[in-house]
């Protein structure tokens, strides 16, 4: 009775396994299981967004408390099950494995989502715990998971991480650079606003990231013909990056499109035509 209670243990766990597993269902797209997780990931979003409404959260509030514990209870069991049926992968097994696949990304990912979850259950409305509760949009990372479109682009941009540190280091030079002359050239005229460095870098940033609020500008002719060709470096600048992450988004595209092909000839390669070749269409 023990073995045949051990064994059906194992049947439900690897069933469990190939529903939440992403790995497993990754050429075929997520389980149904995975989902429905998928929905209700974008409902509990949703109700920590609208919950910040003080109109809605009055109007619905006993609504939001049952709707918000219900889907602590749902994905509490769901980590809990992921936990226990990860013991299928040879990576995972036993209970090192699993301790080591709790402290995988996606695993924290997954456990710093529930902890708005967990709070509801102490039964108070802290503001802390308020605050707490809006880690919930940390489940929206979450989604990543379901997608290899976005697995491929992550491994993309992160090949380029050493550009984008570089073209980072040079829009802080620019930004520095500028705040550096806007300070000389109006920190007499305007010491509220260019006094120091530090106030002037504020329009900087503003000025080289083309985002323009117009509280402060320069004034002189020297600041203005200063700041228009801090202008022009801001696009000179803003282009590198966007330049690195095509780059990268094109290499993911070229893959996602060789992945594709290489399934479509299969592993013997393309189908062959048998027809004798004197034979007409």
């Amino acid at each position: 009775m023990g073995r045949l209670g051990g064994d059906l243990l194992k049947t439900l766990r690897h069933r469990a396994w190939l529903q939440l597993d992403l790995r497993e269902t990754r050429e075929h797209g997520p389980s149904v299981t995975n989902w429905i997780i998928f929905a209700l990931i974008i409902v509990a979003v949703a109700l920590a967004v609208l919950e910040t409404e003080e109109t809605i959260a009055r109007a619905w509030r006993a609504e939001f408390h049952v709707a918000n514990r219900a889907l602590g209870v749902v994905f509490i069991c769901e980590y809990l099950l992921r936990v226990w049926c990860m013991a299928e992968r040879t990576e995972f097994a036993g209970w090192r494995g699993r301790l080591h696949y709790m402290v995988q990304p996606a695993a924290v990912m997954d456990l710093l989502a529930l902890l708005p979850f967990i709070a509801l259950f102490g039964g108070q409305d802290l503001f802390v715990l308020r605050i707490v509760r809006l880690a919930r949009i940390v489940a929206l990372g979450r989604l990543g998971e379901f997608s290899s479109a976005f697995q491929r682009v992550l491994r993309a941009v992160g090949g380029r991480l050493g550009d984008l540190a570089i073209a980072l280091l040079c829009a802080v030079f620019v930004m520095l650079l500028a705040a550096t002359a806007l300070y000389l050239a109006e920190r007499h005229v305007q010491p509220e606003a260019f006094g120091s460095i530090p106030r002037a870098l504020w329009w900087a940033v503003v000025t080289i990231t083309t985002v323009g609020y117009g509280d402060v500008y320069p004034i002189t002719a020297l600041g203005r013909a200063l700041a228009a060709i801090a202008a022009v470096m801001g696009i000179i600048v803003l282009a590198m990056p966007a330049g690195i992450m095509a780059a990268a988004f094109s290499d993911a595209l070229q893959e996602h499109r060789a992945e594709r092909h290489a399934r479509r000839m299969g592993p013997h390669g393309p189908p062959h035509d048998h027809r004798d070749p004197r034979d007409g269409d």
